[in-house]
């Protein structure tokens, strides 16, 4: 299966700080159904996760083959002024903070941009 640059969404911790939680996952753009915000799929509503997830910093993407569910976290930028989009909305050098809710709110953009920039639809 040969893929085109940007037709698929990848999940991974980089080698930094941040855990590793599962495995890498890669869902084809075409595989995406659409979304659930919150605590929706039954791994999330698990007593052992629903303590340690929030629900606005969650959702879960409804693919062909399942749902993939996925935690936001809150994530230090460093900004050096040559961001364009609305997290770097500030004017200089530093760090931003991007609260787990904003991160997911940005993903969800992103999301629906790179469908609709290749004339698909996304439910939710």
């Amino acid at each position: 299966h040969q893929s085109t640059p940007n037709s698929h969404i990848t999940n991974s911790s980089s080698a930094s700080k941040l855990p590793k939680l599962g495995n890498l996952r890669t869902v084809p753009l075409t595989d995406i159904l659409g979304v659930e915000l919150g605590k929706r799929t039954v791994a999330l509503r698990r007593v052992q996760t629903a303590r340690l997830v929030k629900e606005e910093e969650c959702f879960s993407l409804l693919t062909r083959n399942g749902t993939l569910d996925l935690e936001c976290v809150s994530v230090e930028l460093d900004y050096d002024g040559a961001i364009g989009s609305g997290v770097g909305s500030q004017a200089g050098k530093g760090n931003v903070l991007l609260s787990a809710v904003r991160a997911r709110e940005e993903f969800l953009f992103c999301l629906h941009s790179a469908m609709a920039s290749k004339g698909m639809r996304l439910n939710g």
